[in-house]
């Protein structure tokens, strides 16, 4: 993985800056964010003559990683690219991973409408100013969507017109190398002079990758572990579970049902008849036979079609237990009715054997780590009922950390991080994924070159 050749090649960013003959190309940082561009186009040869990134508390970051970047003399401070867009500054490349916000599925879908979403034509103005080789551009999937086809195919056209040939792409973290399910859409441009320009290929390694326990380094968690040469877990192999357990966590959720989702009535004391009447509501809750909204609270009237028997005295008894919730005029709903909100400040607990680890963000989704191994228990019929008393009940879990996101995203062991864990992990959230990089910048440059 390229996380461990960083760790052993580049412990001295600013030593390996020192000599300029080291460098093969050179390049320029947009939308810098903490360095996650910088890392695998220096450990390629790369040499960075700007920058640009306005929040100060990624800058604090990137400068105490990059001490180049405090030195005039090496490189341009450009601040932000609304006001240096035309600035001449000649590259063989220019990357940068712009803001996702106005495109974003947990965003508010502002598009170009959001200031943010504009800064695209101030990195295509740059562009087509300063005509370097290539450019690598990140941004998340639904940008490329139906919901934003008039300002995505605004957006190709406008790069196409400065002079480059277009590559789009979408890759997954998860198949570079690390545990982490993370889809990224990637737009590469090679100038038109460059012979190869439409040879150019997106690279698609399939890596195996670690498990989410051995990525972390908790020797504890994997004392019991039986991991197969291919990185698949016995666990998961094994016909008698069910493929939900594939997923390798378990979600907290009253409004979603699988064999591998934990609901309040299944931690909260509760009678075999309550079970029924909350699935019930669960079930139904999301049909449009009664309501074209999906997850509309339901009315007395319609639960006793439902369940004919029913009495009210029993739905006050699931609100009595914080269960559900008695909205006026409309119904019946579950209290923890938001998803990514979970129960008791839990929406997902992974497990060290799994492969893959919900995608990191900026926010807080109320992610897990548990510390404690179920792989001796794969043959087990009860696993959800095991998990909750090895697993929920002694609490042998905990929060996903600003180091662990470091790892889930492939930063190198040298790389400093902000001294609040909270910004810290925030920040990793945004950044880029270190080997995705790495392998796509590889593949432009024995294009370019």
């Amino acid at each position: 993985m390229i996380a461990s050749c960083l760790n052993s090649s580049s412990d001295n960013s600013l030593v390996a800056q020192s000599n300029q003959h080291k460098f093969a190309f050179t390049f320029v940082d947009l939308f810098a964010g903490i360095g996650g561009f910088r890392i695998p186009l220096e450990a390629l040869g790369g040499r960075c003559v700007a920058y640009s990134e306005v929040d100060r508390d990624a800058l604090s970051v990137y400068r105490a990683n990059f001490p180049l970047a405090t030195k005039s003399e090496y490189e341009i401070d450009m601040g932000d690219i609304r006001f240096s867009s035309q600035r001449i500054i000649p590259s063989d490349i220019v990357v940068g991973g712009l803001p996702c916000q106005p495109w974003s599925v947990a965003g508010r879908w502002g598009g170009m409408q959001d200031s943010r979403g504009t800064l695209w034509f101030e990195a295509i103005r740059f562009v087509a100013i300063n005509q370097p080789k290539a450019f690598i551009f990140e941004n998340v999937p639904n940008l490329s969507s139906t919901t934003h086809q008039s300002s995505w195919s605004t957006i190709l056209k406008e790069l196409s017109a400065t002079g480059y040939a277009i590559h789009t792409d979408v890759l997954n973290t998860a198949n570079f190398g690390l545990p982490q399910d993370r889809s990224r859409l990637f737009i590469i441009g090679i100038r038109h002079d460059i012979p190869n320009r439409w040879k150019f290929q997106f690279p698609h390694p399939h890596l195996p990758r670690q498990t989410l326990g051995e990525l972390l380094h908790q020797e504890l968690l994997l004392q019991d572990l039986k991991i197969t040469e291919n990185h698949q877990l016995t666990l998961f192999a094994n016909s008698s579970i069910s493929s939900n357990y594939y997923k390798g966590y378990f979600l907290f959720s009253d409004v979603r049902h699988s064999s591998y989702t934990i609901h309040s009535w299944d931690i909260i004391p509760t009678l075999e008849r309550e079970k029924k009447i909350c699935l019930t509501i669960l079930r139904n809750r999301r049909k449009k036979f009664h309501s074209a909204k999906d997850g509309k609270p339901l009315p007395f009237s319609l639960l006793l079609r439902l369940i004919p028997d029913l009495e009210i005295q029993e739905l006050d008894q699931l609100i009595d237990k914080n269960i559900l919730k008695f909205i006026p005029g409309k119904g019946y709903e579950f209290k923890n009715s938001k998803q990514s909100v979970g129960i008791n400040g839990i929406y997902r607990i992974v497990l060290p054997t799994s492969t893959i680890f919900p995608t990191i963000t900026a926010s807080d989704n109320a992610d897990f780590i548990a510390t404690k191994s179920l792989s001796k228990y794969s043959d087990s019929s009860n696993y959800k009922q095991i998990f909750l008393e090895e697993i929920y009940y002694p609490k042998n879990y905990r929060r996903i950390a600003d180091q662990d996101a470091k790892k889930l995203q492939g930063f190198p062991s040298w790389f400093q991080t902000h001294s609040s864990k909270v910004k810290a992990k925030k920040q990793f959230g945004n950044a880029v994924s270190i080997p995705v990089i790495y392998h796509i910048a590889k593949a432009l440059l024995d294009i370019i070159f």
